[in-house]
Parts: C-alpha cells; structure tokens; sequence
C-alpha cells in the first residue's frame, strides 16, 4: 500500500484542509527550512522582545496512518539558546490557534497579549482553526513573536462562533484607519446666522427619540449626527429647515447602516409623522440629495459607538458598567464641543470615566491600567481634557436638551442606566465631600 501524502498548504485558507505544492509522507518528521531567528515582515509587532521557532509535527491516531484531520499534532517550542520545550498537550486539527497561543504563552511564562504568532509572513488569528493554518502537513513551523507590549487580541473579545469574528483584526484595523476621517471643526456654528448650538442639541436629543421609537441600532443614531455636523459645518441652513436637515439624515444613515422595520409603515411616511408634517416627502428627498450631493457619497466612517463596544470587552465592563457607558456616549452627541476629539478617544474617555465612576478612585493605573492604553493607543494624560468635557455633560445631564437620551436609557432594555448613573453621581458627590 502507497504511503499516504499529506499536504501542506501554499496559503493559509487552504479550504477542507486542503493545499498544494509541498508534499510529505504524514508519519516522516523532515526537517523544514527553519525561520527561527527571522523575524517576520509582518506591521505593528512594535519591539521585538523575544523570538522563537514552534514546530508542529502530526501523531498519526492509534499508530496508524489515518485520516490528518483524526490526528493530533504536537508543538515544541525550540529557543534561540538551543533549548526545547514540549507543549504539555497536544491540539487536533480543530483547535483554534488562540489554544496554541496561551500554551506557548505559558512555556514562555508570558501572558497571551505578549505573544504574538506568525506563519510565514501572515499573522495567525486567534479564531483560526489549526487544520486550516498547516493543512495537512507532516511537520510545519510557526514564528512566536514576544512584545514588551502588553494588549489583547482583538479577535478574542468575540464569539468566536460568529463568522464575523475572523475578521475582527481587520475590521478593528480598519475602524482606526477612519478614525477622525471626516472631523469638522468645532467652531462651525459661529459661521452659521440662523441656527446655533443650542438649537443643534434640541435636534439631537429629539433625533434619539425618534431613533428609540422605531428600534434602530446605535450606528444609526452616531452616523446621523456625523451627516448632520459635516453638512452643516460646509451648508447655511435655516432654522426653519433644521429639523428637516436632521430628518434627511436620519434617512441616510437608516438606508446606509440599518435596516426598516416595515412594521412601522414606510420610511417616508413615518419620517413626516414624527415631524407632525412640517416635513413632507418632497422636502425630505430633497435634503437627502443636497446633504449626499455635499457630501461627495462618503459616508464610511468610524463611529465612538463601534470603537466603545470594543473597548468595554477589552475592559471586562460588567453589564451594569456597558449600561453607563452607553448613556454616557449618547450624552457627547449633544455637545458640540465633543466633536473636536476623534471618535477613538471619545469611547476611551467614556470608558475611563465609568471606571472611575464604579471604582470611585482617581488613580490611573486602576482607571485607566496599560493593557488599556495598549489596546485603544489612547494615554491617561491624553484621555484627560476629554474625560472632563464628558464628566461636565454628566454633571448638566438634568438639563432639558438630555431628557431624550436619560428617558431612552431610563428602561429596563437599557439596564435602567439613567438610575445608575445618578446613583454613581450621587455617592461620587458624597464621597468628595467634606
């Protein structure tokens, strides 16, 4: 009978364990052409502490040579000082690499943010089976890449039973790519004559009820007040025409970034009814195609709402805490002056702040700790003017151009929040005070 071949992959998506071009025996250890000392050309390792060499080799299943996919492979890590160290367990092909990494993290004594790993020149993801890296080789070696930087991988945060998950690297990548893309300038409004920012916080606070009534997501909400303060930051608009505009984006992000429950009727015909009217199907069309036409068709972007709920799972935020958090967010859409910071450091500083607002300590380390500033690229010193700015909105929360977002976040779907967040405030004020 002819030795079965395994097959190692030219890609690391090799399908079903699938993959060309290199061809060995599955039961022959041949030594492979080592990277060990190499580093990989890979972006973003930052400073390489440290730098090892795992060679993964197949154990057929009870001594046989059987089907790669029913065996298990067994990695050793081999040092750059000549010393091995033999994972205490082996993985089965349906392992996830997040599995390799914390037991390398552990022969390494490291923690698994230090650990980075790489396969040739591609990154290995924490949700990547371990047959779709190596295939079906005999014997494959991966790079281990040791950082002083101390963070989390992205991909780890999610279900890693949610296809999307895969991506989430990328995607996370991607977000800090747009991050500030499409700043305006927070001083827009002095060159507006017949609207201010007052009028603007109206808008808003009934915009989130509006969003609260038909059940929309949160990247609606953030996207429209995006639209609405890049149109009106390069657009005189009069004050007549105000809720209109805001009306039109509401549309927009609903078309881009949500979808309509037809339960509610169509789009159009309930856009008028929330305004009593005053807007009409025509009007509405019409901004839309002023607000698109100036706006150049960009629309991707970046929204605080995205990057907080990344940065809360990489907190560990208890659900009470993500509840805060969440008003909390929603109360920078009122100010104009929060449209100075990037969305990034908006979500981080709201996350800093409802540390300190459920630890009620003022000490950054516990606030604010490094796996934190690694992670979100957002300092404590940095995070400080922006955190004040979101504690002062916290502060004048009682005033009438919030009661749309406290009344939203006054339900039980949203962890009671309001009540929270004014139980915080309150043993704040009574801790502090003399």
């Amino acid at each position: 009978m002819p030795v079965p071949t395994a097959i190692a992959p030219a890609q690391r998506f090799g399908g079903d364990f699938e993959g060309s071009r290199i061809r060995q025996p599955l039961t022959t250890l041949q030594p492979a052409i080592s990277t060990l000392g190499r580093v990989p050309a890979l972006p973003s390792f930052g400073v390489v502490e440290n730098l090892c060499c795992i060679c993964g080799a197949v154990i057929p299943a009870d001594g046989t040579q059987s089907d790669p996919r029913k065996c298990v492979i067994r990695f050793t890590v081999l040092m750059l000082s000549g010393e091995n160290h033999t994972l205490d367990e082996p993985l089965c092909h349906h392992g996830r690499v997040c599995d390799l990494r914390k037991s390398v993290a552990r022969a390494l004594g490291r923690t698994t943010g230090e650990v980075r790993l790489a396969f040739r020149d591609c990154p290995l993801l924490g949700c990547e089976r371990i047959g779709n890296v190596f295939g079906c080789a005999a014997q494959a070696e991966v790079t281990a890449i040791v950082t002083p930087t101390v963070g989390y991988h992205v991909e780890e945060l999610f279900d890693p039973s949610e296809a999307a998950t895969e991506y989430a690297p990328q995607v996370f990548q991607k977000l800090k790519e747009l991050d500030g893309k499409h700043a305006v300038d927070p001083n827009y409004m002095s060159r507006q004559t017949d609207i201010n920012a007052r009028m603007r916080g109206i808008l808003i606070d009934w915009l989130v009820q509006v969003h609260n009534k038909f059940d929309l997501n949160q990247r609606v909400l953030f996207s429209t007040v995006e639209i609405l303060d890049r149109y009106l930051a390069c657009t005189h608009v009069r004050r007549s025409q105000l809720q209109t505009v805001g009306v039109a984006c509401l549309c927009i992000a609903i078309k881009m970034f949500g979808s309509w429950d037809y339960k509610h009727g169509k789009l159009l015909d309930s856009m008028c009814w929330v305004t009593e009217y005053s807007s009409t199907e025509d009007m509405i069309k019409e901004f839309e195609a002023q607000v698109m036409t100036k706006l150049g068709f960009n629309l991707i972007s970046a929204t605080a709402c995205e990057f907080l709920d990344i940065f809360s799972k990489a907190n560990r935020s208890s659900e009470r805490q993500r509840a805060v958090e969440q008003i909390v967010l929603e109360f920078s859409l009122i100010s104009i002056e929060v449209v100075s910071y990037p969305p990034s450091m908006v979500a981080a500083a709201t996350v800093m702040l409802c540390n300190k607002f459920m630890g009620c300590t003022q000490a950054p380390n516990l606030c604010w700790p490094e796996t934190m500033v690694a992670f979100s690229g957002h300092s404590y010193p940095a995070l400080k003017p922006c955190g004040r700015l979101l504690c002062s909105l916290v502060e004048k929360s009682a005033q009438p151009c919030f009661n749309g977002v406290r009344r939203k976040h006054s339900k039980r779907a949203y962890g009671n929040a309001t009540a929270l967040l004014d139980e915080m405030i309150s043993e704040l004020q009574n801790r502090t005070s003399p």
